[in-house]
């Protein structure tokens, strides 16, 4: 599957009675991408989906949502690692698809395809099973 955050109509909600998502690592990574496409819409959503006291490292979004907008369109890889000595650690890729994508209205104005990010979440310990976004490595071409 392959998204582009200027395409995103739907709506990223979470909702506090019903987590089942958020207790699958490769769902929660999907639910930050997808948020990142717009950090001002989508703010309580990412508040809620990184882990809890990290919001000052965060800041407003802005620079993941920068790191995330270089890989446009992207799809998460279809292979989830978690870490041999913790398995409440899990790491969920995030690639650029194949290809270029246009930028703007002139021919020729493409964007070179490539590129990896990483979304690294976690199982905190009294959090019902729940994961949470730890980090989000800027992409690397």
């Amino acid at each position: 599957m392959t998204i582009s955050s200027r395409s995103l109509t739907g709506s990223v909600r979470l909702d506090d009675e019903d987590d089942t998502g958020l207790r699958e690592p490769r769902s929660v990574a999907l639910m930050f991408a997808l948020a990142l496409g717009d950090p001002l819409e989508y703010r309580s959503a990412l508040d809620k989906l990184v882990t809890p006291g990290s919001l000052g490292r965060w800041g407003d979004f802005r620079r993941a949502a920068a790191a995330i907008e270089e890989l446009v369109p992207w799809r998460l890889s279809g292979f989830t690692a978690v870490d041999t000595l913790d398995p409440d650690v899990a790491f969920i890729r995030v690639c650029a698809a194949a290809g270029a994508e246009p930028l703007g209205d002139r021919l020729g104005d493409r964007r070179p395809g490539g590129g990896v990010g990483t979304v690294t979440v976690v199982r905190l310990a009294g959090g019902g099973g729940r994961w949470f976004v730890s980090d989000f490595h800027r992409p690397r071409r």
